[in-house]
């Protein structure tokens, strides 16, 4: 058995696929074009993912703040339970409009 067998095999089947691509240039323009869009995506999306933790970090910390200031708005109770905090003063309904009679404009004499 040659053991140079399978090496030269692949090194033919190379040797054609570069001499196909030599004759069609537009295939390899293609390739590489693919190739380049690849690379483009893979480099976008990490952006974009790099981005996503970013925001879902800000968005947690802004959480986390929101229920900080929300606990201290319970304030111990009769027994030891917790109870919300009861506003200062009764909120009460915006008062009711007056009803305005309309009437006809007039001409100027």
């Amino acid at each position: 058995m040659n053991p140079g067998g399978p090496v030269e095999e692949i090194g033919s089947t190379a040797r054609s696929v570069i001499h196909v691509l030599e004759s069609q240039p537009l295939s390899l323009a293609m390739i590489l074009t693919n190739i380049a869009l690849l690379v483009f995506l893979f480099y976008s999306q990490n952006q974009f993912y790099g981005q996503r933790q970013e925001l879902s970090k800000a968005f947690l910390d802004s959480e986390r703040e929101v229920r900080d200031i929300l606990s201290r708005c319970l304030v111990p109770g009769r027994g030891g339970r917790l109870e919300p905090l009861k506003p200062v003063e009764p909120i009460e309904e915006p008062q009711k409009r007056s009803e305005v009679e309309v009437a006809p404009l007039k001409p100027v004499q």
